[in-house]
């Protein structure tokens, strides 16, 4: 009830503000001041002076591609000032995107005015940033030298050669990517922004074009930085090909070509696929459609499966195959139906194949092992009456003789 009487009062107020054109004797807008805590509030400030009482003052916010406006009542004193403090912790926004804010004044006569939208940028204001910057890419990180932020530079480059060796993307502009010194402090990052930051060490919000990752010092820092930030340069580059499309992906394709897209995979992939089969464990990729288990254990599983996977279809199919893979699925259909209408087999069939591949897997052996404790309780439950059969049997040709 309330949203809808805030939806309804800025109807009333913007049709308000549409009716009445600027004139010198129009309410005027002036230093216009945001500043902000991370996680915890954006501060407004303005100065408003008109001819006419002011009766009421509100803000409008509205975050970078958010279909959501939150609107709320500013304070105004009697010198014109206007004050206004956003509790992010009610209300989070995705840390690194552009916020639009506005104001909007209602008059004691009923009129109303807006002032014009100022574009605030809600960034990790933290830590002293050092930059490197290109026309395709801005590198940002704290910690390191400048070799650090040219070997990332660098790993982005080469990874976009690695995705264009799969699927056909366009040139990236501005691509930001942010480094941080150790997880915790970008899963910090991911909660201010109401996103869950369970197992997380990178991160892509592909429609802001905005990469975060966590570097740790130490000798395998190199690596990390050619495994994460080609994998999550992937779903930019996807984001940017298929615009809202995106989202229809399955999860285990839109990973898949992320992790295949790394310049050093890996290694315990490998190891957990073996054990998962082994076991009997491997998640069937009918359940890796729309989102990953949570768990540790399983969710480790599941990228290392989506890689695998990903990886035979690229081998096996082909490039062309695979642009019309992921075009199907960015147009809406299913998980199942979308690799039977761009491969020309239903996805559980795939599944079946690529165990074979993968495992040499023998299906028609497989299934009778599946029958095999059918057939052991079949023998057990017959052995005994055949058994009396057969004794009785001996005795009556005894008898006989």
């Amino acid at each position: 009830m309330r949203r809808l009487l805030m939806v309804i009062l800025l109807a009333a107020i913007t049709l308000g503000a549409s009716t009445h054109a600027p004139t010198e004797s129009s309410p005027q807008f002036g230093d216009f001041r945001v500043t902000h805590t991370l996680g915890e509030q954006i501060n407004i400030e303005a100065q408003v002076q008109s001819e006419i009482p002011i009766q009421e003052v509100w803000v409008f916010i509205q975050s970078e591609n958010g279909a959501e406006i939150i609107m709320d009542q500013a304070a105004l004193d009697s010198l014109g000032e206007v004050t206004y403090t956003l509790d992010l912790a009610q209300n989070p926004l995705r840390v690194f995107t552009n916020v639009s804010i506005w104001l909007e004044l209602k008059l004691e006569n009923g009129e109303a005015f807006s002032s014009e939208t100022h574009t605030y940028f809600y960034d990790d204001n933290r830590f002293d940033w050092q930059l490197l910057k290109t026309d395709e890419f801005q590198i940002y990180w704290y910690e390191g030298g400048a070799d650090l932020g040219q070997t990332m530079l660098n790993a982005a480059y080469e990874g976009l050669q690695r995705i264009r060796g799969h699927v056909t993307v366009p040139q990236p502009e501005g691509v930001a990517i942010y480094a941080y010194a150790s997880a915790m402090e970008l899963q910090d990052i991911l909660l201010f922004s109401g996103q869950s930051a369970v197992w997380v060490a990178g991160h892509a919000d592909p429609d802001l074009g905005v990469i975060v990752i966590s570097l740790l010092s130490g000798p395998d820092q190199t690596l990390e930085i050619k495994r994460q930030i080609p994998h999550e340069l992937t779903h930019v580059m996807l984001y940017q090909k298929l615009g809202t499309g995106y989202d229809s992906l399955p999860q285990w394709l839109n990973e898949g070509l992320a992790s295949t897209a790394e310049l050093f995979p890996n290694p315990d992939y490998q190891v957990l696929l073996d054990k998962a089969y082994e076991r009997g464990t491997l998640i069937p990729f009918a359940d890796l459609c729309y989102r990953f288990p949570m768990d540790a254990a399983n969710f480790q599983l599941s990228y290392a499966e989506s890689t695998a996977f990903t990886r035979y279809l690229q081998q096996t199919y082909g490039k062309a195959a695979m642009e019309d893979l992921i075009r199907v699925y960015a147009d809406g259909l299913g998980c199942e139906q979308g690799t039977e209408a761009a491969l020309g087999v239903p996805l559980s069939e795939l599944e079946a194949d690529w165990r074979q591949a993968m495992f040499d897997e023998n299906a028609s052996f497989n299934a009778l092992m599946e029958f095999a404790p059918w057939m052991l309780m079949l023998v057990a439950v017959l052995a005994a009456p055949v058994g009396l059969m057969i004794i009785g049997a001996s005795r009556r040709v005894a008898d006989s003789e």
